[in-house]
This record gives C-alpha cells, sequence and structure tokens, in this order.
C-alpha cells in the first residue's frame, strides 16, 4: 500500500461508524477506486506454510501463514480427529490443495485486513496435507503451542466449564467457553473482563512487580523487566488491539522512567495510536481497536471533570 492510499485509508476508515450513525460516509469515486486496487492488486498466495487457531478465530477457522508471509483465513469443513485438530492448532507446517483468494472490499473484508489477513479461502480436511517432517523454529508457532499447552492443563485441572473463563481471561479467546457462560456474563454487564485489555495487562504486572522487588535489582532494571513481561503477554494473545495499545502505553511509561522524563497519559495514548495506525491503517475498521481508545480517551478527558468528594469515599 503507497503512502498516498494510508492517507486516505485514514481520511476514510471511519466509514464503519455507520453501523452506529445509520447512515454511510459518502467517498469520491477515485478514492474508491484506489481502495479497490488495493484489494485486487494481490497476487495469489502460495498454498504452503502452517497453520494455527489464532485468538479471534471462530471455531471452524485458522489463519495460514504462507511460505511467502501472506496471511489467509481458512474455514474448513468437515470432521476430523483430535490429533488433526491437534496439529492445526499447533502451527504444523501444511499443503493446500483448495484456492485462496483475496478478501472481499466490504466491512468484514477491511476488519480481516486490520487483522493483517488479505486472502481466505474454504477447504476440507482432507485437502490439508500436513507435512510433521520440518517444524522450523517460529515466534508464532511458539506462542500457539504455548496457547494450545495452557488450554489442555486448564482442561485437566479446571474442568472445561470453568477452563473456559480462565482461557478466556488469560488469552482473550474464548473457543472452549460454553454459550450459556457467555450469556450469564453478558447479562451481569461484565462480559468485558473476557475481552482482554489495559485491565489484563495490569493483572499481569502485579506479580512481576513482586517477584522484581529485590535491593539488588535497580530501578530500571525493574521497568525493563515489566516491558519484556507485557511484551510477553501481547505475544500470548496473539496481538490483539486492546492489548497492543496498552501495553504500547505501558511500554512508553516505562521507558520516560528509565529515561528520568516526565510523562502525561494522553502523550502515550496517542503514542500508542500513531504507532499501530503506522503499521496497520486498516485497524481504523476494527471494532475493538475503536472501543479501545473511545473508553481510554474518555477516561482521560471526562475523569478530571467529575468531582469527587475524597472524605465521603473513604468515610
Amino acid at each position: 500500500i503507497d503512502y498516498e492510499t494510508k492517507n486516505l485509508l485514514g481520511v476514510y476508515g471511519m466509514a464503519p461508524c455507520s453501523v452506529w450513525l445509520k447512515r454511510k460516509l459518502k467517498v469520491p469515486t477515485s478514492t474508491k477506486a484506489t481502495i479497490r486496487a488495493d484489494f485486487d492488486s494481490y497476487k495469489a498466495p502460495s498454498n504452503k506454510g502452517y497453520i494455527y487457531k489464532a485468538t479471534w478465530n471462530k471455531s471452524d477457522d485458522y489463519l495460514l501463514v504462507t511460505s511467502d508471509g501472506k496471511k489467509a483465513l481458512l474455514t474448513i469443513f468437515g470432521e476430523c480427529d483430535n490429533k488433526i485438530k491437534k496439529k492445526a492448532e499447533c502451527a504444523t507446517d501444511v499443503y493446500l490443495e483448495c484456492m485462496i483468494k483475496n478478501v472481499e472490499d466490504n466491512d468484514y473484508g477491511r476488519y480481516l485486513m486490520s487483522k493483517e489477513v488479505a486472502y481466505s479461502g474454504y477447504c476440507r480436511w482432507d485437502e490439508i496435507h500436513f507435512d510433521d517432517s520440518r517444524r522450523s523454529i517460529n515466534v508464532t508457532r511458539f506462542f500457539a503451542t504455548l496457547r494450545y499447552n495452557i488450554k489442555c492443563n486448564l482442561v485437566d485441572v479446571m474442568g472445561e466449564e470453568y477452563a473456559g473463563i480462565a482461557y478466556a481471561v488469560m488469552t482473550g479467546s474464548d473457543i472452549i467457553m460454553d454459550q450459556t457462560v457467555k450469556d450469564s456474563f453478558s447479562d451481569a454487564g461484565i462480559l468485558h473482563v473476557l475481552a482482554v485489555s489495559g485491565m489484563h495487562v495490569s493483572i499481569i504486572m502485579k506479580p512481576v512487580t513482586a517477584v522484581s522487588r529485590n535491593r539488588y535489582m535497580g530501578y530500571k532494571v525493574r521497568c525493563i523487566l515489566k516491558i519484556l513481561a507485557a511484551v510477553f503477554f501481547m505475544f500470548l494473545t496473539d496481538f490483539s488491539h486492546s492489548v497492543v495499545r496498552a501495553v504500547l502505553m505501558f511500554t512508553y511509561k516505562q521507558c520516560s522512567k528509565v529515561f528520568d522524563r516526565p510523562s502525561l497519559t494522553i502523550n502515550s495514548i496517542y503514542f500508542a495510536a500513531i504507532i499501530q495506525l503506522l503499521h496497520n491503517p486498516y485497524v481504523i475498521y476494527s471494532v475493538g481497536f475503536l472501543l479501545s481508545y473511545a473508553a481510554v480517551l474518555s477516561i482521560s478527558y471526562i475523569e478530571p471533570l467529575i468531582p469527587i468528594n475524597s472524605k465521603k469515599l473513604s468515610g
């Protein structure tokens, strides 16, 4: 995507807000043609690569990372045994017999582009050939395997009902959670607890802060350890937009402490937004991205305007 197209996407990226505004933003024909050309300019990716279960995937969806580094969303039909599904979840090398096409130029296609997924395809399990002979070292494969092991251990220790809640809080994936449990969280108004965000990053920081309290460990070293722990959690959640936002804001504040510089919360918000938009302008089409920043911006601007009587709160 060239520079001009990125600017166009930044300007017209709020079009999905028509869901709330009940009207569409009118885009000039020339701009539509430019954006449409971006969707059609991709060449067909390779059918070789590895597949794994991303945290945002539905039950029948898997993410294919091709040998040339491109991503495709696969919807797989049919029945298979648990060994095959384990291989698919743990990023095993595969060769596909099905065809992969560009994502559609619609709201869902732009959402997939916000996840850096430019292709999609449909296939059956018997059209996927697993190659166990070669397993190259890969960060994505490591964390996909780690998520699978965490899920299995939680199910063995806690049972599937409670394991689904714990797994959703830890990774952001609700794939093993029962629908009745989701409905209970929704009725109670606490469904946001299952969506990984800044709250979960702060929870992760609690044990890290406790462990790093060592008189032989300098203050700056503790800040660096906290940043590494936050980045690890970001990889574990497969770069959820809200988690990436929280980790970038946290990193901004910790770096300011390391370099003995003042920092403002609002500056960290803008810093995180700029980094995410520069990396992938299509994140503006992600509802998670929009709601995450809407929440933190509301807290930053509205909370100081609310009068709070500390004596009444303490009494």
